[in-house]
């Protein structure tokens, strides 16, 4: 009697180590997501630079004549938005419509947006944008997510997959895109402050269908929630409570993941303030579609935007990188 319950013990004890090995793999695979997206930010932060993103308008010299000519980077920008969004892998996907230049997209609503533009691939007037010549994907796609075959025999190394030309191949889950926001208090003709966003994604959802046509809106990759109400006041993003458009649209608020809050100023056709959050926590108010959301981030100026505030729901945004940049001369303004 007392082996068998002692079997009875050991067996409980052993089921219980074993229910931990899927929670510390999910562990891991999350570990592993946070860690690679803050080397995706800080790799597409140097891209942003060396690359001079920034410079809506460029003055590269013409070889050939000397001259200095001037060249537009942002196709399809608009200098009336208060924010700029540089997404060419976007424009892989669809077309350069008035709709696709609005994020997010919403088919033909009238909301306030953020201005989406696609990027040429170099300094040159007759440049191809870089969702034509497979550049989106060479710059907004990290490529250190290398792909390995494991062999049977463990004692053996693991070998490279490489793909017709000799190149290792990758998995290409991890893509970028950066939100520019001009800050209006610091724009003069000799320099131009920046607050830039770097939203890192694993797997990113890129389907846009019209929703006042598509039967199924929620499987859209930019979905919105209406903020009712800041109940943490907005310091440090604190708590909010969310009314969902769609059940599904509860698998956009997993916890580590992020979101962003914006609001535009009465009669405004742009978005004026906008900010991203990391979603700490979410939960639902008795099985019904309003959420109760904790988030991490700076605060929402609750004194200016108390009502009328919507977050963009987007899934796998495992990283948001912010930083402030200054630039001098007025050709690092927007026109």
């Amino acid at each position: 009697m007392e082996v068998l319950i002692s079997i009875f013990v050991l067996s409980i004890g052993l089921l219980g180590v074993a229910a931990m090995i899927p929670v510390g793999r999910h562990e891991i695979v999350e570990a592993a997501k946070a860690d690679r997206g803050a080397a995706v930010a800080r790799a597409a932060l140097r891209e942003i630079k060396v690359r001079r993103m920034l410079e809506a308008l460029q003055y590269p010299v013409d070889d050939d004549s000397q001259t200095i000519k001037s060249v537009m980077m942002w196709h399809g920008m608009n200098s009336s938005y208060r924010y700029t969004l540089i997404d060419p892998l976007f424009f892989t996907e669809h077309s350069r419509t008035e709709d696709f230049w609005k994020f997010p997209y919403r088919g033909s609503s009238l909301l306030p947006s953020v201005r989406r533009v696609g990027l040429r691939a170099y300094a040159s007037n007759s440049a191809p944008l870089m969702g034509d010549c497979g550049m989106a994907e060479e710059v907004f796609v990290w490529h250190d997510d290398l792909l390995f075959n494991i062999p049977d025999d463990k004692a053996q190394r693991p070998q490279a997959v490489l793909d017709s030309s000799g190149n290792q191949q990758h998995e290409g889950n991890y893509s970028w895109m950066v939100m520019v926001g001009t800050d209006t208090s610091v724009m003069t003709r000799d320099r131009t402050r920046f607050d830039v966003s770097i939203p890192v994604f694993y797997k990113r959802n890129l389907r846009a269908e019209n929703p006042s046509s598509d039967p199924h809106p929620e499987q859209n990759g930019e979905r919105e929630a209406q903020v009712l109400q800041f109940t943490g006041m907005g310091l440090g993003g604190g708590d909010v409570r969310m009314q969902l458009a769609h059940r599904d649209d509860a698998k956009r608020l997993k916890k580590n993941e992020w979101t962003m809050l914006w609001a535009a100023s009465s009669g405004s056709h742009y978005i004026t303030h906008a900010a991203w959050y990391r979603v700490v926590a979410a939960a639902p108010e008795n099985d019904t579609l309003v959420y109760r959301v904790t988030l991490a981030g700076p605060d929402w100026p609750v004194n200016t935007y108390s009502t009328g505030v919507r977050a963009v729901l987007m899934e796998g945004v495992v990283n948001v990188f912010t930083e402030t940049i200054e630039l001098s001369g007025d050709a690092f303004r927007a026109p």
